[in-house]
């Protein structure tokens, strides 16, 4: 499907300003002979982070929010292929990162992340 030229201009303006670490999870050995979950690997990489998506509800007499974050990464070298489990550690947030896909033509991956406030 080809692109208007409107759309080619708005992803050339696109600049990805925002410095935020990725780390990935898994086992690691605890040193007595057992497993613990911990970081396996931490990547710095700058990326592009979207206004979230809000959405309230009232549970049990009290209001929640949903915000829900689309940060758009490069595709190219020295970003790693970030999946579903890793965290996202962006100012003094943290976020899980709840689906991961590959968007524009190959050229940037997107990462779904999920933060509730009650």
């Amino acid at each position: 499907m080809l692109k208007t030229k409107n759309e080619v201009m708005k992803q050339v303006g696109k600049i990805y300003k925002d410095l935020i670490t990725l780390q990935e999870l898994g086992k690691t050995p605890d040193g007595q002979g057992g497993f613990k979950k911990g970081v396996l690997a931490e990547y710095r990489v700058y990326a592009f982070v979207n206004k979230p998506k809000v959405a309230t509800e009232t549970e049990v007499g009290a209001i929640v929010s949903e915000l829900t974050y689309q940060i758009n990464l490069p595709n190219r070298l020295g970003v790693p292929d970030a999946q579903k489990g890793w965290l996202v550690l962006c100012g003094s947030k943290k976020f899980e990162v709840e689906h991961a896909y590959i968007n524009n033509y190959d050229r940037e991956k997107v990462l779904i992340c999920r933060e509730v406030v009650k």
